[in-house]
């Protein structure tokens, strides 16, 4: 089997008549395969086709650091509506625990700060176990 043009090993099968690859390493979006099949008389046949993988979007954050107490929020979506199984937020190295949950909004209280540059790093992965990682900067007087 061939995705984007890269043999992909091992093949591991067979599982009856069925055979599966590791996609795992794949990034989101559109993809193509190429399948050739051999029969032990050396006769083959070859199908293709697409697919695509949608990860987990992350966005519309805001930082609210005025906010009593300061919080910082997201929201966690699928182009697919595929469900996620977790999401998380590290503030400078630190993880946080999440505070609020309502359906793909998520937030979480922010730790006290430094005046300065901090970063967060929130990442979303769904139940298939494609991750997606959101990285940024913020200020703080």
């Amino acid at each position: 089997i061939k995705v984007d043009g890269i043999t992909l090993l091992p093949i591991f099968g067979p599982f009856g008549t069925a055979y599966s690859v590791d996609i795992s390493a794949l990034k989101s979006g559109g993809h193509s395969y190429v399948i050739t099949a051999t029969d032990s008389g050396g006769s083959s046949n070859t199908y293709s086709g697409t697919f695509s993988i949608a990860t987990p979007a992350i966005g519309d954050v805001v930082i609210a650091l005025t906010a009593t107490p300061p919080v910082i929020s997201w929201r966690v979506t699928t182009s697919t509506n595929t469900s996620f199984a977790s999401t998380s937020i590290k503030v400078d190295g630190n993880l946080l625990a999440l505070s609020g949950n309502s359906g793909t909004a998520y937030s979480a209280i922010l730790p006290q700060l430094s005046s300065g540059n901090h970063s967060y790093k929130i990442t979303a992965t769904d139940k298939l176990g494609f991750t997606n990682t959101y990285i940024g900067t913020f200020t703080k007087q």
